[in-house]
C-alpha cells in the first residue's frame, strides 16, 4: 500500500478537475490504479520497483547458499593418462579432493584416453591442446568423446576439463640385480623450448635408497618440435653421489650399476581435471536475480500519487518518489501542467 499524503519529500499541487478525471489521465500517462484508501485515489508508476531491493537481497541470499552448498558437496579429482592407458573407477586418483557433506569422487565408468593433440604457434605458446577419451561402461557400451581446453565434457554428472599440463611418458623396463624386471612409467612436462630438457626426480623407484633423475627432450637433436624423436636421459644417484647415467632412445638399453634399462617406448600423456558440483545453477540464478533486482531498485523507482478532493471541486493531489527524487524534481510540474492542460504527459 501506498505511504499516506503528507509524508517528507511529498510534493503538494492542487488543479481544478475532479480526482477521478486527474485518476483516468494519470492513468492514460503511465500511472497504474491502486485503489482507494481513506478517500483518496492512489496511483503509482513502475510499481515493480518496490520488489528491486527484495529480490537484489533475495539474489544474494540465493548466491552465498548456492555458494554454501557447492562449498560442502562438491567433488573434485585429477589423473593424468597417457595414450592408449586406462584408469578404472577402482584405482586412486593422482590427487582429489570433496566437501565435508560430500564422500570421495568415484568415476562412473572406465576411461581410456586414445589421443592427445597439441599445436604450438611461433611462439612456442600451446594454441590448442586437447583430449579424445573412451568411456567403457560395466554392459561394454563404449562412448568417444573429445575435452579441450575451454570445452568443457560432461559425462554422467561428470565435469571433465583439459588441464593445461601434458607432456611424454616413458616406459622403461628395469631388470635388478635379481633379475626381477619391473616396467615403470616416467611422466615428463612437454618442454618449454627444444633445446632444454624436461627434468623429474623419482624417489622410491627402484628402493634401496636409489633415486634416478632424468631429463628428456622432444627431438634428440633440439632443434623443433615438429619432430618427435626423443632421447631420454637416466641418471642414478644413492646417497647423494651419482652411480652413472644413460641416454635412451625408444628400444635402446644400457646399465647403470647393477640396473638394466630398457626403452620400451613413449606416448603423450594429458591431465585430466573432473568435477562434480551440485548447486552451479543457483549460483547463475542468484547472480540473475541480482542483476534484476539491481535494474528495478536503480533504474525503476516508483513513483506515487494521492489523490484527494478540493476546495470547488478540485484536486488537491501529492507527489513523492520512492527512491532517487533529486532526479525527477521537474516531474510533478509535469504532472501540473498535463492533467490542466488535458494533454499527454512525455
Amino acid at each position: 500500500m501506498l505511504p499516506a499524503g503528507g509524508m517528507a519529500g511529498d510534493r503538494r499541487f492542487s488543479v481544478a478537475r475532479t480526482p477521478e478525471e486527474v485518476s483516468r489521465l494519470l492513468m492514460a500517462n503511465g500511472f497504474i490504479g491502486q485503489g482507494t484508501f481513506d478517500g483518496e485515489i492512489r496511483l503509482v508508476r513502475h510499481p515493480w520497483g518496490y520488489w528491486g531491493n527484495t529480490l537484489l537481497h533475495f539474489g544474494m541470499v540465493l548466491t552465498i547458499v548456492a555458494s554454501l552448498c557447492i562449498a560442502l558437496t562438491q567433488q573434485q579429482g585429477v589423473i593424468h593418462l597417457a595414450e592408449g592407458a586406462i584408469h578404472y573407477p577402482s584405482q586412486p586418483l593422482l590427487r582429489e579432493e570433496h566437501g565435508l557433506l560430500a564422500g570421495p569422487l568415484h568415476l562412473p565408468d572406465a576411461v581410456r584416453l586414445d589421443r592427445v593433440a597439441y599445436r604450438f604457434g611461433p611462439d612456442l605458446a600451446v594454441r590448442e591442446l586437447a583430449s579424445t577419451l573412451t568411456f567403457l561402461s560395466d554392459n561394454g557400451v563404449a562412448e568417444t568423446e573429445t575435452v579441450a581446453i575451454n570445452r568443457i565434457l560432461n559425462h554422467r554428472g561428470i565435469r571433465f576439463y583439459q588441464g593445461v599440463e601434458f607432456g611424454h611418458a616413458f616406459f622403461v623396463e628395469v631388470t635388478g640385480p635379481t633379475g626381477e624386471q619391473k616396467v615403470f612409467q616416467l611422466q615428463f612436462m612437454h618442454p618449454d623450448t627444444p633445446d632444454l630438457p624436461s627434468y623429474n626426480d623419482f624417489r622410491n623407484l627402484l628402493g634401496d635408497g636409489f633415486l634416478v633423475r632424468a631429463k628428456y627432450l622432444v627431438d634428440g637433436e633440439g632443434k623443433g618440435f615438429d619432430r618427435v624423436s626423443p632421447l631420454l636421459t637416466l641418471r642414478l644417484d644413492r646417497d647423494g653421489r651419482e652411480v652413472g647415467r644413460l641416454p635412451l632412445q625408444p628400444g635402446g638399453e644400457g646399465a647403470i650399476g647393477q640396473y638394466r634399462f630398457r626403452l620400451l617406448g613413449f606416448a603423450p600423456w594429458s591431465r585430466l581435471i573432473m568435477v562434480n558440483v551440485t548447486g552451479m545453477p543457483l549460483i547463475f540464478a542468484g547472480f540473475f536475480v541480482i542483476c534484476l533486482g539491481g535494474v528495478l531498485h536503480y533504474f525503476t523507482p516508483p513513483r506515487q500519487v494521492s489523490l484527494a478532493g478540493g476546495a470547488a471541486g478540485g484536486t488537491a493531489v501529492s507527489w513523492r518518489a520512492a527512491r532517487f527524487s533529486g532526479f525527477y524534481r521537474d516531474e510533478p510540474d509535469s504532472l501540473k501542467r498535463m492533467v490542466n492542460g488535458g494533454g499527454a504527459h512525455g
